[in-house]
Order: C-alpha cells, then sequence, then structure tokens
C-alpha cells in the first residue's frame, strides 16, 4: 500500500548524535562505579503522542563529582526535535530541559557542539558549578518545563537514555548503565496491506495486514476484525480476518491472511474495518499460470538507527520492516554507528549479531550494512553478503587507508582529471577477490553530497535516484513534480561537482535504480524503497540482482513495471500502486513520450526507440498527484 510522504516533526527527544569529540569512554554496557543503579527514569514507560514530563535522576557515586564535572547525554538534537532553544553565551541553551541538585548548588545545561561544520548538532552537558557534589546526593534532569511537556513519536521496544559521567572534570568519561524504557504505539490511525506481486494461479500466499499509529509506527496492539475481497471484482469472496495481537517479546511478527486467486491477471485486495473505519487497499498482484524464473522482492536499503543519529534501535526497525511486509532491510547507519556505543569492531559486531538475530533466509533477509564518508560531500554506502565482523572490518580500514594515502587529505584543491586517478586507490580495494563477489559500494543523494569525479564506471553498478530528500534525477528540478524534488536546502551551494543521474547516463555509465529512504525517524521502508528481481530470497541473491541491475526504484509504493521487447517494438505495461497520472519513457537525458493515464490503475502500450543512435531509456512513473513515483532501471540499447 501506498505510505504518504508527509512526516510530522513534532517535539521530539529521543534522538541521538555520533560522538565526534576526543575523550576516553568505557566499552558500552559497562558501568565503571560497579552497579547500574546510578541512574533512575520516571515514568517507566511512553506512549506515543502522549505528553509528559520525563525525569531522569542521577545519584552521585561514592568518589562525589568535582566542580567543573559533568553529565553527558549523547543525543542528536535539531531545532526541529524541540530541544533546543534560545542562544546563551554564544552556546545553544535549552528551555525545555531543566536541571536541579539536591544540595541546592548550581548546574550549568549545556548543548555542546559536536560537528563543527553542523553547529545545530549537539550533545547534552550538564555541568556542576561552584561546589563539588558529594557521594549519594542526586542529579534531577527533566524534559518538559514552562508549561510545555515533550512528546515522543517512535514506539521502540526498549529505549534508553545513554549517558556518560566525568567526575573530575578533566574530559575522562566512565559510561553509566542506562536505565531502559518501554514505548508503546498510540492509536490505530491507518491500515495497510501488502501482498506479494508475483503469485501462481490456485496456490495459496500470504497477504500482512497491519495498523499505524498517527505518526506511522506500527501497532502491535491492534485488535480490529476486517475483511478481505479482492478490489473491484464481484467474483471475489469475502474473508473475514480478526487481528491477533503481537506475542510479547516475539523477535518477529506479522499478521499473515491465506488468499488464493484462481485465475490469471493482475489484482488488488481491498481490506475493510467498520469497526474502525478503516479502509486499506492492497499493491497490485500478478497472477501467472507458471511463475517467471525471476520474482520480484521489494526492500528497504537505507535507512538509519539509534546506532548513529536515527530513531529506534536496529531490532526496532527490522521488527517493523518484518511487519509491514518488507522482504529485505539493510540499516545503513553512519560510520557503521557512532563513537558513544563502542569501538568500530564493537559496533560492527552488534551490527552483524543484530542482522543474523533477525534474518530468515527465504522469509525475509536483513542485510549488513552502513554508510560511508570518506569525504565532507561524499556519501557511499556499503553493503555486504555475509555478516562477518573481521570482513567487514577489513575492508572499512583499507578503503580508509587508500583514501587517507591519496585523495582524502587533499581532494579540495585537486583537478578533476587527478581526482579520479586517486580515487582509484579506493575503487581497487573493490577489486580485491575477497570483496569483488560479495560487497557492493554506492552512493546517494549526488544532487546534495556528491564529486562526480570520484566515481567508477566499473565498480559502480546502481545509484540510489530517490530518498527521503528528494529526486536526484535532473539537475533543473522543474522536470520533476513539486513534491518529489530534491529539497532546496540539499543543492545549494557550489555545483561543479554534484551531479544528478540522468549526467552519468549520457555519459555511458550503465546503472541501475535504487531507492533508498534515508529516514532518519526510525520508519523502514517508509519514503523510498528497492525491487528486486531473483529467483530466491536469500543475502546473496539480493547483493547479485543489485549488482546485475535487475532492480528498479519507487517512492515506497509497490507499482509493477514490465517491459518486454518483440522485434524493434517494446512492450510497456504499468500497474500502479495508487492512480497513476502519467506515464514517461526517459531516453538520453529527455522526455521522448508521455501516456496520461485513463485508467487510473493501469497504463499498457508499444513503443520503438525513433532515434537509430539512441543508447539507453527508463520509464518514469508518477502517481497520486505527483506525490509519488517509481524509476523503472534503464534498458541499454546496444
Amino acid at each position: 500500500m501506498t505510505h504518504f510522504r508527509f512526516i510530522n516533526f513534532g517535539i521530539l527527544f529521543f534522538i541521538l548524535i555520533p560522538g565526534t569529540s576526543c575523550r576516553k569512554i568505557f566499552p558500552p554496557g559497562k558501568d565503571n562505579f560497579g552497579n547500574n543503579s546510578l541512574i533512575s527514569i520516571s515514568p517507566a514507560n511512553l506512549k506515543a503522542g502522549t505528553s509528559t514530563v520525563v525525569e531522569i535522576t542521577f545519584r552521585v557515586p561514592e568518589g562525589g563529582i568535582e566542580d567543573g564535572g559533568s553529565i553527558l547525554l549523547p543525543f542528536y538534537m535539531k531545532p526541529w526535535n524541540g530541544l533546543i532553544r534560545g542562544i546563551s553565551n554564544d552556546k545553544k541553551t535549552n528551555s525545555l530541559v531543566a536541571a536541579d541538585r539536591s544540595d541546592g548548588g548550581k548546574l550549568e545545561i549545556m548543548n555542546i557542539p559536536v560537528n563543527k561544520d553542523f553547529d545545530i548538532i549537539s550533545n547534552l552537558q550538564i555541568f556542576i558549578r561552584g561546589k563539588r557534589m558529594e557521594g549519594g546526593e542526586k542529579i534531577f534532569i527533566r524534559f518538559g518545563t514552562f508549561g510545555q511537556n515533550v512528546v515522543v513519536q517512535r514506539k521502540q521496544v526498549s529505549f534508553y537514555f545513554e549517558a556518560e559521567l566525568d567526575a573530575e572534570g578533566k574530559g575522562v568519561f566512565h559510561r553509566l548503565v542506562p536505565p531502559y524504557i518501554p514505548v508503546v504505539e498510540s492509536e490505530p490511525a491507518s491500515l495497510h496491506l501488502t501482498a506479494p506481486s508475483h503469485v501462481k494461479a490456485g496456490e495459496e500466499f500470504k497477504v500482512v495486514a497491519y495498523a499505524e499509529d498517527e505518526f506511522h509506527n506500527v501497532c502491535e496492539n491492534y485488535k480490529g476484525y476486517f475483511t478481505l475481497r479482492t478490489f473491484d471484482d464481484n467474483s471475489g469472496e469475502s474473508l473475514g480476518y480478526r487481528m491477533r495481537t503481537w506475542t510479547q517479546h516475539e523477535d518477529l511478527n506479522r499478521n499473515e491472511i491465506p488468499y488464493v486467486f484462481e485465475k490469471t491477471g493482475t489484482y488488488y485486495i481491498q481490506a475493510t474495518d467498520r469497526e474502525n473505519n478503516l479502509i486499506a487497499i492492497s499493491n497490485p498482484v500478478k497472477v501467472f499460470n507458471d511463475m517467471p524464473e525471476f520474482r520480484i522482492f521489494w526492500g528497504e536499503i537505507h535507512v538509519h538507527s539509534q546506532l548513529s543519529d536515527g530513531r529506534g534501535e536496529l531490532q526496532d526497525l527490522y521488527r517493523d520492516g518484518y511487519a509491514r511486509g518488507l522482504d529485505f532491510t539493510a540499516i545503513t547507519d553512519h560510520g557503521f554507528g557512532r563513537g558513544n556505543r563502542g569501538s568500530l569492531e564493537e559496533r560492527i559486531t552488534e551490527i552483524c549479531v543484530e542482522s543474523d538475530r533477525f534474518n530468515r533466509p527465504g522469509k525475509y533477509i536483513t542485510i549488513p550494512a552502513g554508510e560511508t564518508h570518506y569525504f565532507p560531500i561524499m556519501h557511499m554506502n556499503f553493503y555486504f553478503d555475509r555478516s562477518d565482523t573481521s570482513h567487514i572490518l577489513s575492508l572499512l580500514r583499507e578503503v580508509n587507508q587508500a583514501t587517507e594515502d591519496g585523495l582524502g587529505k587533499i581532494w579540495q584543491n585537486m583537478p578533476d582529471e587527478n581526482l579520479s586517478l586517486e580515487a582509484q586507490l579506493y575503487w581497487d580495494v573493490f577489486r580485491q577477490q575477497q570483496y569483488s563477489t560479495n560487497t557492493l559500494a554506492f552512493p546517494h543523494h549526488t544532487m546534495w553530497l556528491g564529486i562526480k569525479p570520484f566515481l567508477d564506471p566499473e565498480r559502480m553498478r546502481v545509484i540510489e535516484i530517490f530518498s527521503i530528500h528528494g529526486s536526484s534525477e535532473f539537475r533543473i528540478q522543474d522536470i520533476i513534480p513539486q513534491p518529489l524534488r530534491m529539497k532546496a536546502d540539499r543543492i545549494a551551494g557550489n555545483q561543479d561537482r554534484k551531479f544528478p543521474v540522468i549526467e552519468l547516463l549520457n555519459e555511458g555509465m550503465h546503472l541501475g535504480f535504487a531507492g533508498g529512504s534515508d529516514n532518519h525517524d526510525g520508519q523502514t521502508g517508509f519514503n523510498a524503497i528497492t525491487a528486486i528481481y531473483s529467483n530466491e530470497l536469500s543475502r546473496k541473491a539480493i547483493i547479485d540482482a543489485l549488482y546485475d541491475q535487475r532492480c528498479y526504484a519507487t517512492s515506497a509504493n509497490r507499482t509493477l513495471i514490465d517491459i518486454n521487447k518483440k522485434d524493434s517494438i517494446y512492450h510497456c505495461t504499468v500497474n500502479g500502486d495508487g492512480k497513476i497520472d502519467l506515464v514517461e519513457i526517459v531516453a538520453d537525458g529527455t522526455v521522448v513520450y508521455r501516456n496520461e493515464a485513463i485508467d487510473e490503475s493501469r497504463v499498457e502500450f508499444d513503443w520503438e526507440p525513433i532515434n537509430p543512435d539512441s543508447e539507453y531509456f527508463y520509464l518514469r512513473v508518477t502517481l497520486d498527484g505527483g506525490h509519488e513515483a517509481a524509476w523503472s532501471s534503464p534498458v541499454w540499447l546496444d
């Protein structure tokens, strides 16, 4: 079912930041004060959308805290989360946060910037001022003051406040064991259906049904009763179903309803919950007598968790992806997680362990992945077909070494032709036998963060054409429907080395298209997804499909795009997951064909290239008044 892209940022506080300041910290999960009772929190649980005041209590350890000592909360604090308010002494302060000492002494609340390039990003630090605090005294930190409470929007199995203590004021931080808080979803606001795109006539398949609250959290406690029927087909038999509540602490769960289509064709399924006044229509389902060699699978390949600068732990994102009926999920945390969460090796180990925990071959695939920043304006995602810490760590160290020895220090002043040569040090790592067949790397939102001479036409097989930031298809955004355009602040500044996808194609780079949400709100598969064609569902099969460009991109809808050739004629069929507005053919960078939809759900036509020198073409589908889209990967005419 199509997801709407509009997100209500509201007042949030469950967001975290990669630690970049130089300080000594201890491994995660270890409290150097010998116990886990230094921090307590109230209330004991939270509900999404409920206004509240959250209070954290710190008990001062036996050795006390010196004047100038501090407690650090590594939050990811941006203006839209409702925490940062006002400026004092050129430091960002916070009108929604208050702190007191049980001994009546002074405290200073500071937002400490952690990235010189983004002064809006900062950690929250509470300094002891005036006199030291003795063991047993308490510090109370409240989120929600001055008559304005705070609201959490992200459902989580267990949220915890990370905290570190510098008792002597010397910049040596000791990790504290955090308190955990379950956050449950709000009331159901929408109903959704997800069905396999390809099924066989007469064979049972599973329809995934789920409800979301107003913040787009999957509702685990939804108990609605609804009926299913084939949409707009009077021959379809109605089927009643009572949504079951998820089993507590179950790793993965989804509501699956058996369904059968007896005849070939393309169908939609409708669910109606009269009790809660909710209706959902599934994505299109194509029914075959004989299943094709490759069927379509759908997945999220670019989303961020609390391990770096998103919301929700890894388990939350995997669970929601599965509950929504995704076939695969890759969580791509910045830098493979931030320093506050342990060493790089520890973070990669956590990624691998959690990925294996939720991986279900043939059912739901979790792909070990991460986002890397080898330059301030070149962001690349890495994907692996195995959860092997030593393998991933080895690759990261080699590419880090390559960029440090070569272009990492001097790229800003390097001519394009020299930059391209130096960049090969980076790409040569991927050509090594141990990485060449099981690792992919490709960039995203290149009109915002991109260095064109850095790219390699041989090893870069795929490009992310759409994300929450908008479309990277064209440099001139007027060609793109308004709701899908790259945000203005994302394409500001020097454009000399930034590039759209179309320029790479016109220069002869053979690329497949992928969609990745780049969602930092913890919503898996919400803003953009990727379709792959594969004969099985496994990590290797997904990596192979992306490498072979058996893939296409959508803005989180499951529109079916079929292109078949007979002689010199291309037969194109589009079945929309939503109302189709327009189907276009883009050839050699120009729109050469437009088909405005008459039937809102299906467009079918033949097309023959007029220009004998044409290099490539692809289909671009616009849906739902320009709010949704899909892009086939290019067809290369040679």
